[in-house]
C-alpha cells in the first residue's frame, strides 16, 4: 500500500494498477472485521458485506464471481474455518447440505435507562460494550467468571431495573 500510494512504482518506473477492494484479482477482506471497524459496520460476509455465496461458501467479488485470491482471510476464520476444512481437506462438501457457519445471536436492543451491563473483563477486552455478537460465549477473567450472556445487556444479560 505505501508503495502505491507514494508513488515510488511509478517513479522507478513500474506500471502497478491497484483496484478497489473486492473488484481485482486479489480480494483483501481483513479489515472488515477490524477491531478497528464500528460496531454498527461488522455482520458476515455474506449479510452484511455481500461477498460470499450463501449457499456455495465461496468469497466473491463484488459483482458475484468467485474472488481468485483471498487476503487475510484468516480474519474471518470463525466464519469461514468450517467451510474450508470441509470443502478442502475432508473434501465432503455439499452445498446447502448444513449452515456454512454457526451464525451468533443477534443482539438485544435495549433501554441504558432499565439496564445496567454487570462488572465484565477479560483478557481479550474491558467491559461489555467492546464485545462483538461472536463473543457471547465469552467468560470475565476471575474471580468472576460470569458469562458475557449473564452481565451484558446486549446479550440479553444485566442488571434490569424498571422503567423510570
Amino acid at each position: 500500500n505505501f508503495l502505491i500510494l507514494s508513488g515510488a512504482h511509478a517513479a522507478a518506473g513500474l506500471n502497478v494498477v491497484s483496484h478497489a477492494r473486492g473488484e481485482g484479482v486479489v480480494h483483501t477482506i481483513g479489515a472488515m472485521n477490524g477491531g478497528d471497524m464500528p460496531m454498527s459496520a461488522l455482520g458476515p460476509l455474506d449479510e452484511k458485506w455481500k461477498v460470499r455465496h450463501p449457499v456455495k461458501g465461496y468469497v466473491t467479488n463484488l459483482d458475484g464471481a468467485i474472488s481468485p485470491v483471498v487476503h487475510q482471510w484468516d480474519r474471518w476464520s470463525k466464519e469461514l474455518g468450517r467451510w474450508l476444512k470441509s470443502a478442502f481437506v475432508d473434501d465432503a462438501f455439499v452445498p446447502g447440505r448444513e449452515p456454512l457457519y454457526d451464525r451468533p445471536p443477534a443482539l438485544v436492543a435495549f433501554n441504558p435507562a432499565t439496564c445496567t451491563d454487570m462488572p465484565w473483563k477479560s483478557k481479550h477486552r474491558s467491559g461489555c460494550a467492546r464485545l462483538r455478537p461472536e463473543h457471547f460465549k465469552w467468560t470475565s477473567s476471575p474471580p468472576e467468571s460470569r458469562p458475557a450472556t449473564e452481565a451484558c445487556c446486549k446479550f440479553g444479560g444485566g442488571i434490569k431495573r424498571p422503567p423510570p
